[in-house]
């Protein structure tokens, strides 16, 4: 059964008119209002009942959530629409096919390509020769509208061509609509019926004898009756033609999409096509200067005229400073800009023709205001002031053999790859480059991304020999006794990927240069490690229970096994008053060895010596440490700022000696970078189990302040920031700090990556448990060998973990922690707590006074990045030659937001299939922290708005996520009856005399 969607409206035909010149034009009204009605037929020949009246076709049904199947509804324009009241807009979000649909072929410009027009039943005759899919299948051929109009005036056609303008229409699985306009295209092409069409503003478009830009599903199809307002029209149209047969429910294996990408692109290329171009845009350049729209010379237009007529990919540049309608509203890219947020994924109107609902506002973090317009009329995108990052030919020829083998692992089938489009045809559909494809990668990710790992001989040389370059150009005044060169950057960042070799340039450039060196880094474990690799003297700066430790180990034969519990001790020392320290840690001045103790006699005269002994040689080598003047020392950040007098004395110590110093901050990050003290509005998803705003102002670490100033500030100095982490290059731009940013962030293939996803990883308490912790348990259930990282838990849920025997590291404890590439890891990402986001957003120079929409976005997006890079780093990408397993569990609200420098194909499905309800139960907590955190941001105590208010804002965001990473698919109408009925309280009331529904939250 075919079921389609008939619209009846006085707007829905075609008008004619006379006009300035007393001939009849004609024009499809824009259809804003009608009662909609979905319809069924046993055959394409029902479709004839709807013709020659005020009804228009849409060729797709509403979607189910709409509720709209079974009864008539509104037809409206975008920004009336009310989904409540079943008004309704045309417009590609709202419409899908639906299982048994009809394709239409529409045959308007035959001369074009090359094929005479006899009669229509040899046109359909010579369309199953072109295309041999069309072969025995049902079809109807009804004459467009304009075809045997008659000028009564002069007794001739209208359109001396009108009698070869045609629909004609084909039952076909609905399913299959997007692999057949692909196939259509590809075959006309192949066989001689293509051209490429050059638009007003001289845009280039793929045209074959088949319209290709009607396969939508809000397609409007003026089947009706015509509007003649000129009283000079007669119609003698030719008779419908229907020829019974099968369904087409089956497209053939489609070989032809890159002979025909080649013949297009060769007639793109030519001579002709450029000349037209360039007429086309120069006229239309003219005209908007005209117009006011723009400020150019002739010569300008000349120019740009030119570069549009040799340009290589399909992008339409457009003006700063251009308008578009959306939602009714008239908006600059600067405004979409910062409202980004809100914006995304908003259907807009053409901004050259101004058709509505042509363009959809997609994410470009590429291009220069962050988003782009794609356009469903031609496939191609729009975007503002300058053309966006573009994969050039030379990385598209290099990636393309790596691209062909990951669509294999996937089972997918790769078509063609397209530099003009820049996207790839898969499976007969066009991916861009640049959009998300799998998860959290794109095609440009696995184009671009290094599948060699190149050998870390190449790496430490790459990285070494670049920051050596600045380090000479800014030391070189200080060998020839002259003053430093202020604008030269005594700052560099070294970004890359975990594994990236990042310290140990640090350590080649120490041993090879003639400076002095201090490398500071997070733990004394990866201090030890640089030690042990440094191949010239040096000093580790330890601190003084560190040191005591050494010596208790050498003396009573304490174990590193011990160590974690000397720490408590350590720690509970320092939170009490008045005790001597070696009191307070007298128990471990005793043999660990207990047989050794007992049958050893040691009186306390004895004890004390040993003590003594220990004690001694302790601060024997604090002092020693403290006065030693060697050239390269190391210790940990913690050590430099609780010390921070005895390490300017030692810095200065070296310039005193003449000797410039290289100081090296391993495993940095933007808040250190740059501390800062403020507030930005932020807001708390959980706070002991409920949902509250937080806006407490955050402050600075006055100890990380106070060691950046001096670095930042001390002639001499040379700083080299070493991270994983993105979003330093930011911080350094906000405290306004000239610097080099060297950029070793590159994607990396691995196999040992595996990608999971599941509703939620929310720590927010209910019925004295969490979707954390119940994550928790079942990764372990799943994977029990391997090991855990996790942020986010309280003490409590600690306690309950260790009690089940299930130990954690959390993502800062792995951090910088190579011996953990061995190990088999799963990391839990969840959402990062307030006070992170809004340190973030400070130390990048965002605060409440300059903060706009999208902000706080990219804040979450780069701290979830970087916290599953630092951990998925441990033991995959340059490290994955241990063949360790990384398992990631992924809510599903924040896969979009994750940039990953991994690329793997593996991918499972986490959560068992679920009970029913516990998905909805999951997606309405979601939907429910979305409307309070709505309610802060706008200071409401309750919400009052429409239930499409609801439905637009709330479910239909989360829904949508929800579907693109699960198997298990969500209706949003399923959640909308739920949050209706038993959370949203709704009354109905009257507004001008009409009933409408309030919702109160």
């Amino acid at each position: 059964m075919i079921k389609l969607t008939t619209i009846q409206s006085n707007q829905a035909c075609k008008k004619y008119s006379l006009n300035n010149q007393n001939r009849i034009d004609s024009n499809g009204k824009p259809l804003s209002s009608g009662i909609g009605q979905v319809v069924k037929l046993k055959s394409l020949e029902d479709l004839i009942k709807f013709t020659n009246k005020d009804i228009a076709l849409v060729h797709g049904i509403p979607n189910e959530q709409l509720r709209c199947r079974t009864k008539p509804f509104s037809i409206t324009t975008l920004n009336k629409e009310n989904i409540a009241l079943k008004q309704i807009a045309r417009a590609k979000k709202n419409f899908e096919y639906a299982e048994e649909t009809l394709a239409l072929l529409d045959i308007d410009d035959l001369q074009k390509t090359g094929y005479t027009f006899v009669n229509i039943n040899r046109l359909l005759d010579d369309l199953t020769q072109i295309f041999p899919v069309l072969q025995g299948k049902e079809v109807l051929a009804i004459p467009s509208s304009s075809n045997g109009l008659i000028d009564s005036r002069t007794g001739k056609l209208l359109n001396s061509m009108s009698g070869q303008k045609w629909h004609i229409y084909y039952r076909i699985k609905g399913s299959l609509i997007t692999q057949l306009k692909q196939y259509l295209s590809d075959t006309a092409w192949c066989k001689g019926y293509g051209y490429a069409f050059v638009s007003q503003s001289g845009a280039i478009y793929e045209r074959c004898i088949i319209d290709c830009s009607v396969f939508s599903p809000e397609r409007l199809d003026y089947i009706g009756k015509i509007d003649d307002q000129s009283g000079f029209l007669t119609e003698q149209k030719p008779n419908y033609v229907y020829r019974q047969g099968e369904i087409i429910d089956e497209i053939p294996v489609n070989n032809s999409s890159e002979e025909a990408h080649h013949l297009f692109t060769k007639q793109r290329q030519s001579e002709n096509i450029k000349h037209t171009v360039y007429i086309n845009c120069s006229k239309w350049l003219s005209e908007r200067v005209a117009q006011n729209k723009e400020s150019l010379t002739l010569e300008e237009i000349k120019i740009k005229a030119k570069a549009k007529s040799e340009q290589e990919y399909q992008y339409e540049l457009l003006p700063d400073d251009s308008n578009i309608i959306c939602q009714g509203t008239l908006m600059s890219a600067a405004y979409i800009a910062d409202n980004l947020n809100k914006l995304k994924s908003k259907y807009c109107a053409d901004p050259i023709t101004g058709e509505t609902c042509k363009c959809k506002i997609i994410l470009a973090p590429y291009a220069k205001y962050g988003f782009m317009l794609f356009s469903f009329k031609t496939g191609g995108f729009f975007c503002f002031g300058e053309f966006p990052k573009i994969i050039n030919r030379k990385q598209i020829k290099e990636g393309l053999p790596q691209l062909k083998k990951y669509l294999k692992k996937q089972g997918r089938n790769f078509g063609l790859i397209c530099y003009w489009k820049q996207a790839v045809l898969i499976d007969g559909e066009w991916f861009n480059f640049f959009h998300s494809y799998n998860g959290i990668v794109s095609i440009a990710d696995i184009l671009v991304a290094n599948n060699k790992k190149k050998d870390v001989k190449f790496r430490v040389l790459q990285n070494s020999l670049q920051l050596l370059d600045y380090i000479d150009k800014y030391f070189e005044p200080m060998i020839y006794a002259q003053e430093i060169d202020s604008s030269i950057p005594k700052v560099a960042y070294l970004g890359g990927n975990a594994g990236n070799a990042k310290s140990f340039a640090a350590k080649v450039i120490s041993e090879k240069s003639i400076y002095s060196s201090v490398f500071i880094t997070n733990t004394n474990k990866n201090i030890n490690d640089y030690v042990e690799q440094f191949n010239h003297d040096c000093i580790q700066i330890e601190g003084l229970t560190n040191m005591l430790w050494s010596l208790l180990k050498i003396e009573y034969g304490h174990l590193d096994i011990d160590k974690e519990n000397y720490n408590i001790d350590v720690n509970h020392h320092y939170q009490q008053d008045d005790l001597d320290l070696f009191d307070s840690l007298h128990h471990w001045f005793k043999d660990r060895n207990q047989q050794t103790q007992q049958s050893r006699y040691e009186d306390a005269v004895e004890q004390n010596k040993r003590k003594t002994r220990v004690k001694n040689k302790l601060f024997y080598e604090l002092g020693l440490q403290r006065d030693t003047d060697m050239r390269h020392q190391m210790l940990t950040l913690a050590k430099a700022k609780k010390t921070l007098e005895a390490f300017k004395y030692r810095v200065n110590i070296q310039l005193n000696l003449g000797r410039p110093v290289i100081v090296f901050m391993d495993e940095m990050d933007a808040v250190k970078v740059n501390p800062q003290s403020g507030i930005v509005t932020t807001y708390e998803h959980i706070n002991n189990g409920k949902i509250v705003g937080f806006n407490n102002p955050i402050k600075a670490d006055p100890e990380q302040v106070e060691l950046m100033n001096f670095l930042y500030e001390r002639n001499g100095v040379f700083l080299i920031l070493l991270s994983a982490e993105r979003g330093i290059d930011k911080a350094l731009n906000a405290r306004g700090i000239n610097h080099h940013f060297i950029d070793r962030f590159t994607p990396l293939f691995d196999d040992n990556l595996i990608l999971t996803y599941t509703s939620s990883t929310s720590s927010k308490i209910k019925n004295n448990s969490s979707a954390l912790l119940r994550t928790i348990v079942e990764v372990k259930g799943k994977w029990p060998t391997y090991s855990l990282i996790v942020n986010g838990l309280s003490e409590r849920e600690k306690n309950i973990l260790n009690a089940k025997n299930i130990t954690t590291y959390t993502h800062e404890g792995v951090k910088g922690h190579n011996d953990k590439k061995c190990m088999n890891f799963v990391s839990i990402i969840s959402y990062p707590h307030p006070a992170e986001i809004q340190s973030y957003l400070l130390a990048i120079g965002i605060n409440d006074s300059n903060k706009k929409a999208g902000d706080e976005e990219e804040a979450v997006s780069t701290l979830v990045s970087n916290r599953y890079n630092q951990s998925i780093g441990r033991n995959t990408g340059y490290r994955g030659c241990y063949n360790s397993e990384h398992i990631v569990v992924i809510p599903a609200g924040l896969s979009g937001k994750i940039k990953s420098d991994i690329i793997t194909v593996k991918q499972l499905t986490f959560d068992e299939a679920p009970k029913k309800g516990k998905d909805s139960n999951i997606l309405l907590e979601l939907i429910q922290a979305k409307m309070d955190e709505y309610k802060t941001q706008n200071g409401l105590q309750q919400m009052c708005v429409t239930r499409s208010f609801i439905r637009e804002l709330f479910i239909k965001p989360v829904v949508d996520n929800w579907n693109q990473t699960h198997q298990s698919k969500i209706k949003a109408n399923t959640l909308a009856i739920e949050l209706f009925s038993s959370i949203v309280t709704c009354k109905k009331s009257r507004v001008d005399n009409k009933p409408k529904d309030r919702c109160f939250y």
